[in-house]
């Protein structure tokens, strides 16, 4: 199939990105479909805001500030545009190809709010969500139609799908757990740092890595509004503030991490950060909120969320200490989990097979007369 990718939002990237900085979760996604797609003989483009146009990994990637090419985009089998609705504004522009919308976007998102004018939907060949919670959303807040929607999972970056650990599980060991925090900072890191000083008098040796920052959305200094945050991580005991780190790095790091403590707030519809924890062997520790549930596919040790933040904030605490406990009196059940929650993640988290998937799919949408 010839494809082409567009990304409208206004970072620099290109397919290699993500093997050479952080980058943010839907675009990480975007750079290894591609790259998967490509690998499987398929001819695939990508347009978004690069500064350097070129070919990477055999994918042909332009500018948007070159403008659209409607006659190069209609030579296309497919045009899929990572959560943008501007169906209309290709179509008048006189694009004939098939068009997917691939949101990863909560419906509640500006960048898809457009999806509530009629002519735009049907400006649509079909919708790619990420997760059955948010297609229920979709078909809520917009009248989007179950059938015109297919649900194409997220998956987990190829050095997640090689990583072996490097240690064993605390739970076999008895040694302190290690924490580790992989989501960006406005998703619940400030409950897990007010949490963590009570997990860690409870559980003696207990330590907590942050991989966090703006840095995944190319913000930085004076950029990213939550140094605080980070300030208050170096200065607890126990808590280790590493910051964003490439997949590669991110995966080495967590072989040698026992839980992912994530008391998310942020309405998921996805997580490519709990896949990847599931890859990593790690047990999961988040709230019930959004797709999270679904996507952790039973593996993960949940609690609801509140409006109280100081009430999410004790129980989380106790949620922790609980599952460690339990860990530590169980360690053959607990180790049974993570083999299992592993298997299920290398077989189900896999772009190589999620991109015979996303061909099957485009090839199944009318095309246009």
């Amino acid at each position: 199939m010839k494809i082409a990718f567009i990304d409208p939002i206004a970072w620099d990237y290109t397919p290699l990105t993500p093997r050479e900085r952080p980058l943010g979760g839907s675009q990480s996604a975007l750079c290894y479909l591609a790259t998967g797609l490509v690998e499987q003989g398929h001819e695939v483009a990508l347009i978004n805001n690069t500064t350097a146009p070129g070919d990477y990994a055999g994918i042909r990637c332009s500018s948007l500030a070159s403008g659209i090419d409607p006659a190069f985009l209609s030579s296309r089998d497919a045009v899929v545009v990572l959560s943008g609705a501007m169906g209309k504004r290709l179509r008048a522009a006189g694009v004939k190809a098939r068009l997917v919308l691939w949101s990863q976007h909560a419906a509640d998102q500006a960048a898809i709010a457009a999806l509530r004018d009629v002519s735009e939907r049907l400006a649509w060949d079909g919708f790619f969500l990420v997760s059955e919670w948010q297609a229920r959303n979709y078909a809520q807040a917009f009248g989007i139609r179950p059938e015109r929607i297919t649900i194409m999972r997220n998956a987990v970056s190829p050095p997640f799908q090689r990583l072996e650990r490097r240690r064993e599980p605390f739970f076999l060991t008895g040694e302190p757990p290690v924490l580790f925090y992989t989501s960006t900072p406005f998703r619940g890191l400030w409950l897990l740092l007010s949490a963590f000083p009570a997990v860690a008098k409870a559980i003696p040796g207990a330590r907590l890595q942050v991989f966090s920052s703006m840095g995944v959305y190319q913000l930085a200094g004076d950029g990213d509004e939550y140094g605080v945050l980070y300030e208050l991580a170096r200065a607890l005991p126990g808590v280790e503030y590493v910051g964003s780190l490439p997949q590669a790095e991110l995966a080495e790091a967590l072989g040698g991490a026992d839980i992912l403590a994530y008391p998310s707030v942020f309405a998921e519809t996805s997580c490519i950060a709990a896949m990847e924890a599931m890859a990593a062997g790690a047990l999961l520790l988040t709230t019930k909120l959004g797709a999270l549930p679904e996507t952790t596919a039973g593996f993960a040790f949940t609690m609801e969320v509140s409006q109280d933040s100081m009430q999410m904030v004790r129980d989380f605490a106790r949620l922790t200490i609980s599952v460690v406990e339990t860990a530590r009196q169980k360690p053959r059940e607990f180790e049974g989990i993570v083999a299992r929650e592993r298997a299920h993640a290398r077989a189900a988290y896999d772009w190589t097979q999620r991109a015979r998937e996303w061909v099957t799919a485009l090839e199944r949408l009318p095309r246009r007369s």
